[in-house]
């Protein structure tokens, strides 16, 4: 029996629902014709109503739970054609092409997310022949947005620098003056480069070839909006690759800094958009340059002195032009592939004197502490990503004492964004609430009201608890207690952009944990509830941020509050009775 799908949900309180209809191409026999054009001319298509008329199909390795699918078909020509399906704003297209109504999938796409652009390069369709295509939203239902677009198009010619042997000549410029590529029309010359752990499905690519001025000339590629450039370079046409970049997505910049090129000889420069079609936008910028002068700073013997003043204020710096000058520190499981660092140092004023590095936008600091050029590192800080705060402090200092202070960001390139900011200030007075005997008091109230928290200046008060399967490497941790009013009063924290909150509830200071929260991440929200308490008891709660150190932003938010009351209709027996209309 054909399933009838409402334009609205049962009339409860009025509402007039009317039937409505399965769209004209709801099934196969019924598929709309599309026309085969030169360039792709969209015909705008809904799933609205639409019903699964087979199993959904897997593609790539993905099976939608449900297919609820439209049909079109063309007739083959010689020349081969592209077939496009662009999803609106969240709308996941999967795409099937079929030799005829009950036939098998030839090709598909299902590469791209939420309103994506898929897209079949056809090959060897026999001219004259009609195929179909099946096209749904990849889910469990129907999408908010129901509509999406499509075409079949010939496939471009293909362009001058297709092929490697027609690579297109880059001046090594001082400023790296950009000049525009595009993939639109290329075909694959050779098999997707493996870049890092990353290989594309498709490699449509475009060839490039400078004459090196130096032994790290640097290459720079962006890509358009959705263009997510991969860029291999090779010694020669037949050459493998010996440097690639593949570390950003859509519309960034990937950079080679390769140290071991020849003066006066060519290279080559491969690039292409990491996926299984050419994306949407297929335009990108493309540029070869001198490499910048390094830096004053650029080895310990030149560390840059930097005053412990009484507030953070930063002083910038930038890893543009900077070597390698050891091999990437390991701090805590991560160990960078190339370390492109600048140098700093200081005068102990303080055993604990913190060490703040900010990141710009791509820039994924990586801070090591060393007292000496030679000596090892005797503390490090790489608990963050791109654009964010690292922090070393606790390290035992010596007032007095000389300290260096080395910076990096973390990856196989210098970052498209070179710049940072640092800073040396004394340690944060402790909270008040460092320590369990002096824990601060929460209210029980209404609802949650939040109040807020820091672990700024915090001590350890004793080891990490084990939450479910994670215990921290540190518990730099502040206290809290309340009288409970409920025996399932709720205990809410939310952590900030890197606090990742861990929360342990006891009975006393120095009883065992009754009840803890670490679901989350960074600025996500833990709670405990259900606990069991007793009305009019007090506990307590220890908060602190998971990790190896303090975050980057110390502060969040907690509240304990009563959990909010049942609904009517919690049980069965309080089942809301809905009233069938017309």
């Amino acid at each position: 029996m054909m399933k009838h799908y409402l334009t609205a949900a049962l009339m409860i309180t009025g509402i007039t629902c009317m039937f409505a209809s399965p769209p004209a191409n709801d099934n196969c026999a019924n598929a709309i014709a599309l026309t085969v054009n030169s360039t792709c001319t969209f015909t705008s298509g809904t799933v609205d109503q639409a019903t699964q008329s087979s199993a959904p199909a897997t593609c790539n390795g993905l099976t939608s739970t449900s297919a609820f699918d439209v049909w079109y078909s063309f007739v083959a020509n010689a020349n081969g054609q592209n077939i496009t399906v662009k999803g609106s704003g969240s709308f996941d297209a999967s795409v099937m092409l079929m030799d005829n109504c009950g036939g098998t999938v030839i090709n598909c796409s299902d590469q791209t997310g939420l309103g994506g652009t898929e897209m079949i390069a056809t090959s060897g369709l026999v001219a004259g022949n009609t195929y179909y295509i099946r096209v749904y939203h990849y889910g469990t239902a129907l999408p908010t947005t129901l509509t999406f677009d499509i075409c079949v198009s010939l496939p471009a010619p293909p362009i001058t620098n297709d092929d490697c042997a027609n690579a297109i000549t880059l001046t090594v410029d001082s400023i790296c003056t950009p000049i525009t590529g595009s993939v639109f029309g290329a075909t694959q010359s050779m098999l997707p480069d493996t870049c890092g752990s990353f290989t594309s499905s498709n490699a449509f690519d475009v060839w490039y070839k400078f004459v090196a001025t130096a032994n790290n000339n640097i290459i720079r590629v962006q890509g358009a909006l959705s263009f997510d450039a991969v860029v291999s370079l090779r010694d020669s046409c037949s050459g493998a690759s010996i440097a690639c970049s593949d570390h950003t997505v859509n519309g960034g910049v990937e950079t080679i800094a390769d140290t071991n090129l020849v003066v006066g000889h060519t290279y080559y420069i491969r690039v292409y958009d990491y996926g299984n079609a050419i994306p949407s936008t297929p335009d990108f910028d493309i540029c070869v340059s001198p490499p910048p002068p390094p830096p004053a700073y650029d080895n310990c013997s030149g560390a840059l002195l930097l005053t412990v003043n009484t507030i953070c204020n930063y002083t910038q710096g930038s890893v543009s032009g900077a070597t390698q000058s050891m091999l990437p520190d390991t701090c805590g499981t991560f160990t960078s592939q190339s370390a492109y660092d600048v140098w700093y140092k200081f005068v102990a004023t303080d055993s604990n004197n913190v060490i703040s590095v900010l990141g710009s936008t791509s820039f994924d600091a990586v801070v090591s502490l060393r007292d000496s050029c030679g000596g090892p590192h005797i503390a490090c800080s790489d608990h963050t990503g791109q654009g964010a705060v690292e922090k070393i402090l606790g390290a035992g200092l010596i007032p007095g004492n000389t300290y260096y202070i080395r910076v990096y960001a973390y990856g196989s390139n210098p970052p498209s964004t070179t710049g940072f900011g640092i800073c040396i200030t004394p340690p944060p007075p402790v909270p008040t609430n460092d320590d369990c005997s002096h824990s601060f008091p929460l209210s029980v109230d209404s609802v949650c009201t939040y109040i807020t928290g820091t672990v700024e200046g915090a001590t350890q008060s004793m080891l990490p608890d084990t939450c479910g399967s994670f215990t921290s490497s540190t518990a730099i941790d502040v206290w809290y207690k309340f009288i409970a009013t409920a025996p399932d009063n709720a205990v809410t924290v939310q952590g900030s952009n890197s606090f990742d909150a861990v929360i342990s509830l006891r009975d006393a200071c120095n009883g065992e944990m009754i009840a803890c929260s670490d679901h989350t991440v960074s600025g996500g929200v833990e709670i405990i509830n259900n606990a069991n308490l007793i009305v009019g008891n007090t506990y307590y709660v220890r908060v602190y941020a998971y990790g190896s150190g303090q975050p980057g932003t110390s502060d969040f938010s907690i509240c304990v509050a009563p959990p909010p009351p049942s609904p009517l209709n919690d049980n069965c027996a309080g089942a809301i009775t809905l009233t069938s209309n017309p």
